[in-house]
């Protein structure tokens, strides 16, 4: 097969994110309940892969004043890791 065609298995877990990963369904989103007194929202968007894994990304975000502070994520997972 040529390096065209196999494109998705040569992607890093930063680029798949980045090009990929918003066409898996979503599986969990997540904000914390107080979001708006603190304004501080810790924000988890996780989306499931077909294989039953799960890629998800966290955002701290300043309501009030600097938008995202923050951010981290985790590719492909077991769902027993995400939980």
């Amino acid at each position: 097969m040529s390096k065209k065609g196999n494109k998705s298995a040569m992607l890093s877990p930063e680029n798949y994110i980045r090009q990929r990963a918003r066409t898996l369904p979503l599986y969990k989103c997540r904000i914390n309940s107080d979001w708006k007194e603190s304004g501080l929202a810790s924000i988890v968007v996780a989306r499931r892969h077909t294989n039953g894994n799960v890629t998800a990304c966290s955002y701290l975000v300043d309501t009030y004043c600097l938008g995202v502070k923050d951010s981290v994520f985790f590719f492909s997972r077991s769902a027993q890791e995400y939980q």
